[in-house]
C-alpha cells in the first residue's frame, strides 16, 4: 500500500511539475517575442549581474575594468544603432521614391541562426538591446562597488 501511495504521489507531482514547466516556457516565449520586454529582461539581468560583480570586487584600489568596458560597448552599440537606423531610413526614402520600401530585417534565416550573425550586421533593435544591457551592467557595478579607503 505504501508503494502504491508513493507511486500516485510521484505521478501527480511529475504531472504538476510538467504543467509548471510548460507554462514557464510559454511565458518565457511570450516575453521573448516582445522587443520591449526583451529590453527589460536584459536590463534587469545586467543590473543584477552588475550589482553582484560590483559587490564581489568591492575593496579594490581602482574601479573594475568591466565598468569601463560596459560603458564603451554601450556607446559603440548606441552609435552603431543610430548609424544603422539612418542607413535604413535613407534606403527606405530612396525606395519610397521608386515604390519599394525596405524594412530593417535581421540578417540570417531567423531563429538561432541570428545569434551567429556578426555584430556589425545586427539589426537596430539588437544593437539597442545590447546597449541597454551594457548600460544596466555598468550602472549595477557603479552603484554597488565600494573602492578601498
Amino acid at each position: 500500500m505504501d508503494v502504491l501511495f508513493q507511486f500516485v504521489v510521484e505521478v501527480v507531482l511529475e504531472i504538476f511539475g510538467e504543467l509548471l514547466f510548460e507554462a514557464g516556457l510559454e511565458g518565457a516565449g511570450r516575453v521573448l517575442r516582445n522587443r520591449w520586454l526583451r529590453y527589460a529582461v536584459g536590463a534587469a539581468l545586467g543590473l543584477v549581474f552588475g550589482i553582484l560583480w560590483g559587490r564581489q570586487l568591492s575593496g579594490g584600489q581602482t574601479w573594475p575594468k568591466l565598468l569601463w568596458v560596459s560603458l564603451v560597448l554601450a556607446a559603440v552599440a548606441a552609435v552603431a544603432a543610430v548609424a544603422r537606423a539612418r542607413a535604413v531610413g535613407d534606403r527606405a526614402t530612396r525606395g519610397a521614391e521608386s515604390g519599394a520600401v525596405l524594412a530593417d530585417r535581421p540578417v540570417g534565416h531567423g531563429g538561432w541562426r541570428n545569434v551567429l550573425v556578426p555584430p556589425w550586421r545586427w539589426a537596430v533593435h539588437r544593437l539597442v538591446g545590447f546597449a541597454v544591457l551594457n548600460l544596466a551592467l555598468a550602472f549595477g557595478i557603479a552603484t554597488s562597488f565600494t573602492p578601498a579607503g
